[in-house]
């Protein structure tokens, strides 16, 4: 297996009407546009300063913002499904230990994330909304 199976750039728009064309309309216009000057404002793991990176709070965190697109990280389960993580281990980023791989997406919702800066000490400040979604959880965000 390689070291990271599948990366996933989501777009996470917000649709403001504006002269009868969306946000979403000018944005993906411009994404396709090779001689488009525009610069994309994408947040890399969501808002990861103000809330554990890759989490449902770091996405809403970043739509709140308005950033243009929000680009995550996504590590297979055991039983099959997604979850949106950086790390192929859970050490670094929440309660957990050891590879996503070998938990179910059920054990996975009891681990919590953990909100990590680069000058702390990891993990610290357990996050109290949950523990880790599934990657269907966080991509209805974008709907």
């Amino acid at each position: 297996m390689t070291k990271k199976l599948f990366s996933l750039l989501l777009i996470l728009l917000t649709a403001f009407s504006i002269s009868a064309q969306t946000r979403t309309d000018k944005l993906l216009k411009n994404l396709h546009d090779n001689k488009s000057k525009y610069i994309f404002v994408i947040a890399h793991r969501g808002d990861w300063r103000n809330a554990p990176e890759n989490s449902l709070q770091s996405i809403e965190k970043a739509i709140a913002m308005k950033v243009d697109m929000v680009e995550l990280d996504i590590q297979p389960t055991k039983d099959g499904n997604f979850i949106c993580m950086h790390d192929e281990t859970l050490d670094r980023t929440s309660t957990g230990k050891g590879t996503i791989k070998n938990y179910t997406t059920e054990e996975l919702k009891k681990i919590r994330p953990t909100q990590w800066q680069r000058n702390q000490d990891p993990p610290t400040n357990s996050h109290p909304k949950g523990g880790i979604k599934c990657l269907q959880k966080t991509v209805s965000l974008s709907i």
